[in-house]
């Protein structure tokens, strides 16, 4: 929880922000379990289906399809960043679809947060913030108006941790 502060460190509100690396990041050398639209099937189970996963050189890479609370997903552990290629066949080989998957380098960082309500009497257009990460420095951000009387705060993390919103 970031907590929103005026000038003279009174809080007058809370984002919620949540930091930590990126579930939805596929990762060279870690496993990998990633949800595919279930229209990538065309209508069949995955044990229906037969799957190719490729690295960036076309090198193929073990993989298993499942269904994890009833969606598909297909299971590896890519080798190398970049983009790899699942294709989806049916029990007699014709291509049913194919899946474009980014694989990064390291680890992402991520986070999630929400507009916040501000306190009666202050302007969502004329607001400013600052955002300070959890090892004290200053982060570049953006405070973006939603609606008559909420903000947005957007920034980049740059660690995983609590950051604070001070408005200015």
């Amino acid at each position: 929880m970031a907590k929103i502060v005026d000038s003279s460190g009174n809080v007058v509100g809370n984002i919620p922000i949540d930091v930590g690396v990126g579930s939805s990041s596929l990762v060279k050398g870690q496993p990998a379990s990633l949800t595919i639209p279930p229209d990538s099937l065309y209508g069949k189970k995955p044990n229906e289906v037969k799957i190719t996963v490729r690295d960036t050189d076309g090198n193929v890479v073990p993989a298993s399809i499942s269904m994890d609370s009833g969606k598909p997903t297909i299971n590896f552990t890519p080798t190398t960043p970049g983009i790899y290629l699942t294709t989806v066949y049916d029990q007699s080989g014709q291509l049913l679809s194919q899946i474009p998957l980014d694989v990064e380098d390291k680890p992402h960082i991520s986070f999630k947060s929400p507009s916040v309500k501000l306190p009666r009497g202050i302007d969502p257009e004329s607001t400013r913030s600052v955002v300070i990460g959890p090892d004290g420095t200053v982060v570049p951000s953006t405070t973006v108006p939603v609606g008559r009387d909420a903000v947005k705060v957007d920034f980049k993390p740059t660690l995983p941790g609590r950051y604070e919103t001070r408005v200015v």
